[in-house]
Parts: structure tokens; sequence; C-alpha cells
């Protein structure tokens, strides 16, 4: 991927007051009700309160306990779930009360840890990392190969602007596990194994999907699209039981209606480096409709980045160059049907910059949001058309205006 979230320990979750929905690079969005935010941390309840009727005491012994990090929230008719999960967090926003709250806790968990089972690159038992082993060719799942599916569509029309195999140039520029480097890297032997043509998946007769790579040495990251995998994964499982938000490190995708009649509503943050993620305050809101609509992505470099002799280094890394991208574009949002696609074209619209980026946007009709930093140190939006009819900005804020 060209962006790399998976790290080795989650980070910390965020104040239940803002249930800022952190993303990679700590970028973020607030989840907004009429009225504020959706969970005053100082109203949040006990894991395992006390339920309207007292349950049998067998029953309750046999009841699993929540999986570890993991808090429930009854407020207001919502279920709030949130939780560690590949190396950030999540949080799930359920429309009414849920039975039996740690077992549903419970599945939510392994529905999760599935997806990071396959795509972990920290986990050396992953089907990824024993890909980028050298073993081959794999079977993989159908969640798996969806994940390739949505990579090669991106990776195609964005000619190579978002690749999932770039993860070497992102560990050599210090964005991995690696130390940082003290100088740049030497990059030209790396370019060699980066190309997602060298990325082959078939369908066996049986229906199995078989991976494998048509060069050695070649890896595979899926990072950019495993969360927005995890998180579209629940809403199809969760979303035929009633409304519902799902939240993976930043990428959100929702079913069915925040309240009857009325959207979900994100607010997408503001880029400030300078503060806590969830403090720099809400850019513009955005509705999402569970359908067309349903699942919004934000890519930046606002937050994941070093310098070095003043230089900004990105941990957004330029696939087709090997290098840092380094341009005026501070973040790129994008709304789309998937989270997994939303996110892909997040990455890749970060990574072409505002003016390439813009064009590919508006020739694809994306519903995409993308703000810059100007030379008076302010920043300049755009919308397209389709995320303008999805927008609006803060109260007493200005609208920013399309552009052809």
């Amino acid at each position: 991927m060209n962006e790399r979230a998976n790290s080795p320990e989650p980070k910390s979750a965020v104040p239940a007051a803002l249930l800022a929905l952190v993303g990679a690079g700590g970028l973020g969005f607030l989840f907004l009700r009429t009225g504020g935010l959706e969970s005053p941390a100082a109203q949040m309840p006990p894991a395992s309160g006390p339920s309207e009727v007292d349950p049998d005491p067998t029953e309750l012994a046999a009841a699993p306990e929540l999986p570890a990090g993991y808090s429930v929230q009854v407020e207001d008719g919502r279920t709030t779930l949130r939780g560690p999960v590949m190396g950030t967090t999540f949080s799930l926003v359920r429309v009414g009360e849920v039975d039996a709250p740690e077992r549903w806790a419970n599945r939510v968990e392994a529905s999760l840890e599935a997806v990071n089972a396959e795509m972990s690159t920290y986990i050396e038992s992953s089907v990824l990392s024993r890909f980028n082993g050298g073993e081959h060719p794999l079977v993989v799942s159908e969640a798996f190969a969806e994940a390739l599916e949505v990579s090669r569509a991106v990776w195609t029309h964005s000619d190579g602007a978002f690749d999932p195999t770039v993860g070497p140039l992102v560990r050599a520029w210090g964005f991995g596990p690696d130390e940082r480097p003290s100088q740049p890297p030497e990059i030209e032997a790396l370019r060699a194994l980066i190309g997602f043509d060298e990325i082959v998946l078939t369908r066996r007769e049986d229906g199995a999907w078989m991976l494998d790579k048509t060069r050695e040495g070649v890896e595979l990251d899926l990072s950019a699209v495993a969360k927005g995998l995890a998180a579209e994964r629940l809403c199809r499982e969760l979303g035929p039981e009633g409304s519902v938000m799902v939240e993976v490190g930043g990428e959100v995708c929702v079913r069915g209606a925040s309240a009857p009649g009325r959207p979900w509503r994100l607010g997408v943050e503001r880029p400030n480096e300078k503060v806590a993620p969830g403090a720099a305050g809400v850019q513009r809101i955005v509705a999402l409709d569970g359908e067309k609509y349903a699942a919004l992505a934000t890519s930046g470099d606002y937050r994941n980045y070093y310098e070095v002799d003043g230089r900004r280094l990105s941990h957004t890394i330029d696939p087709r160059s090997g290098r840092p991208i380094e341009h005026r574009l501070a973040s790129v949002s994008v709304v789309a049907s998937d989270a997994s696609s939303a996110d892909a074209w997040a990455t890749a619209l970060n990574v072409m910059g505002l003016e390439a980026g813009w064009v590919l946007a508006r020739e694809r009709g994306l519903a995409a949001y993308f703000i810059a930093r100007t030379d008076e140190g302010g920043f300049e939006e755009r919308l397209t058309p389709e995320f303008a009819t999805l927008s609006t900005s803060p109260p007493g804020e200005p609208t920013p205006q399309t552009q052809p």
C-alpha cells in the first residue's frame, strides 16, 4: 500500500467525549448528531451494566466476557462498541440496544480478527506474511480476493499511483518497523520490486481463489484497503439486523439511518498537525445514506511524517517515483458505496496531488474532497459535484465552491 497503518501495538484510544474516529496517520472523523457529538465520557456506563430483566444465574455464568480492551456503552437508544484492532482502534455504533452485548462483542472481534489473520504484515502466520516470505501459490478467502480486485481496479485507473506492492519503499523511507534512515535510501534496486502487475489472482475450478506472483521478492501490503474491508465486512454482517456505523482505523461505512429520516453525519477533520487528533475541529460535514454513498475515507500527510534538514517527508510514498509525496495537498476524502474502494481511492488521489487527482476524480465521477495548503498558510478546498451534494460547511463557515 502507499500508506502504512498496521503497527505491532494498538494506538491509544481517543477520548470518548470526542468519539473521534482516528485513521492511519491520525486522520479522523467526528460522528455528529443534532446538538453535538455522540457520547459524553462522563455518562459512559460500565461495560456490563444491569439489564431491565435479571438474567438466569446459569446463563450469566456461561456468558462470555468482553474481548480484551473492548468497551460497551448504551446511551440514548444506541449501543457503542470500541476496541483495538490492526494496530489501531475501531468504533461501532448500533441504533438500538443489543441483547447479550458480550456475545455481540465477541462476534465483532471474530470478524475483525479474520481479516487481520489474513492481511496483517506483522503476524508471521498471516496469509500475507507467508506470501511475502516466499510461500506461493496460496489459497485465499473471498474477502482477500475482494481486496485484491478493489486494489487492481484503483491501480489500473490511477496509472499506478496506488500500488499495494510499495511496501519495500515504505520501509526504506523509515515508515515501517525499520529505523528511519539518516540519508535518503538507495531506491533504484527496490523500485524493481514494485509492480502490482506481478501479483496474480486466479480461481480454480472448485471455486477456490489462488494467490501467486510472477517475480520473487515482490511483496504485497493491503493496509490501504484492509481497514476499509474490515469495516465493510461488519456492515454487511450487521446491517441486515439494524442501522449501524462501523469505523476501523478511520475508515467508515454505514447501513440504514442514524435516526428515522436522518442520514449518518460525519465531520471531516480540519488538517492541523499541531493539535491532538480530534481537537482541530470539523472542516466539512458529510451525510451518508447507507446505500450508494455508504462509506467515507480520508488520506493525508499532516500527521505521519518526519523532517530531515527542514524537508518534510510524508509517510505516503509515490510508487512511480519511489519517493515520499511532495505537494501542497494536505488531505483527500472520498465517499463511495463501499469502504475498501473509498480507502484505496483516497490514497491514490493523495499520491497524485491536487491538480492530477482533481482531474481524475472528475473523470471517474468520484465524490472527492481536496484540502490543499496555500502559500499564505491557509487552505484551499475543492469539492467534486458528487461530494458537494453530500456535504455542508460547519455552522458559521463559508461554503467552498465546486470547480469545473
